[in-house]
């Protein structure tokens, strides 16, 4: 495990205040420092979903080393395919590829499922290995949970929400969940405040 992982932690706040909410201060009062989980910085819980999120981080970093084999395996065959002089072996390596393709979407899909499912159970949700789009809609189902209704959002609320993006690791060191959730949440009209760990 190296030192150099670290993860990108934001806390959101909706709407308006209400200082009679117990709520407000959940992320200082419940959740504890952040801890290591296999090569991730996850904020811990003080619930029995901390052994069932560590678990899920464990499952989303195998299915993440599957989808870049697979990714791998279908540049090999496309290069292969590039290089076939008979149309026959081409046309084979092409669908190859493209079976491994599938298996890379296949396997993505597993992680968001995973994360998604692992994420209803605290005022925390850890993005970790999702893409941008499974995550914002994750996140969204995320906020409607712990916000209040529509037609009672006028003004702030006080919630916090604690969200973990990472800082782009399967993405070679590029972070394009961290821009994409701040740009919505701000579209959105979420304040924002961005930790790095």
């Amino acid at each position: 495990m190296e030192d150099s992982d670290e993860t990108s932690q934001y806390d959101y706040q909706s709407g308006s205040s209400n200082s009679n909410d117990q709520t407000n201060n959940i992320i200082s009062d419940q959740v504890p420092k952040p801890s290591r989980l296999n090569g991730f910085i996850a904020v811990g819980f003080k619930t029995t979903a901390q052994i069932d999120l560590g678990n899920i981080q464990q499952e989303t970093v195998i299915l993440q080393e599957e989808i870049e084999r697979c990714l791998e395996k279908k540049k090999e065959l496309y290069d292969q395919a590039n290089r076939a002089k008979d149309l026959r072996i081409k046309q084979f390596y092409i669908a190859e590829a493209q079976n491994f393709d599938r298996r890379a979407r296949e396997y993505s899909s597993n992680v968001n499922d995973l994360i998604e499912s692992a994420n209803f159970t605290s005022n925390t949700v850890d993005l970790h290995s999702m893409n941008v789009t499974s995550a914002l809609k994750l996140l969204r189902k995320k906020l409607d949970a712990v916000d209040r209704p529509l037609n009672m959002r006028t003004g702030r609320s006080g919630k916090k929400l604690t969200v973990i993006t990472g800082y782009g690791k399967s993405s070679n060191g590029l972070s394009k969940l961290k821009p994409a959730v701040i740009q919505w949440l701000k579209q959105c009209g979420y304040e924002c405040v961005a930790l790095h760990f």
